[in-house]
């Protein structure tokens, strides 16, 4: 796919609002390499496969829309190096990050899009972070595990 320049969009503007992410927020971002600004305004948000853009979801004033090509899986955003202890799913990649944002980017929450419809790669995917955020749960201490495990249980639910 081909992934345009790495600048952070100083703002994320969509057809029908404007969310004025805190800064910190769309600097991580960029800097997991995960939304870039995309032509005439809009962002562009990157679904990965590991390190592979398998699919690039565009945000805009005049359009909203995936770039044509590639697996659909998930676009994920969460604290560097801090694992999964909680699985937040959405449907699009700015609601994720306005979570993340809302929330303070908590350590070990890791916010998902779907880009809305769920196809298998989208399924596979959302299994993978499951099974990534149970095994991280069970290396916690003792106090922490059940927590961990309930929200798991209701992410999948």
């Amino acid at each position: 796919m081909a992934w345009p320049s790495a600048a952070a969009p100083a703002r994320l503007a969509l057809p029908d609002r404007e969310r004025r992410l805190p800064e910190g927020v769309l600097q991580a971002a960029a800097d997991q390499d995960v939304v870039r600004q995309g032509y005439r305004g809009s962002a562009w948000f990157a679904h990965r496969a590991g390190d592979v853009v398998t699919r690039i979801e565009v945000h805009g004033p005049a359009f909203k829309g995936s770039l044509t090509g590639g697996p659909k899986t998930l676009f994920r955003f969460a604290r560097e190096g801090e694992g999964c202890r909680r699985l937040v799913i959405a449907e699009a990649p700015i609601d994720a990050l306005s979570i993340a944002a809302i929330e303070g980017e908590p350590p070990g929450t890791v916010c998902v899009a779907t880009g809305g419809g769920i196809g298998p790669g989208t399924i596979a995917a959302i299994e993978e972070m499951l099974t990534a955020c149970r095994k991280r749960c069970r290396a916690l201490q003792t106090g922490h595990l059940a927590i961990c495990e309930s929200e798991v249980k209701l992410a999948r639910a």
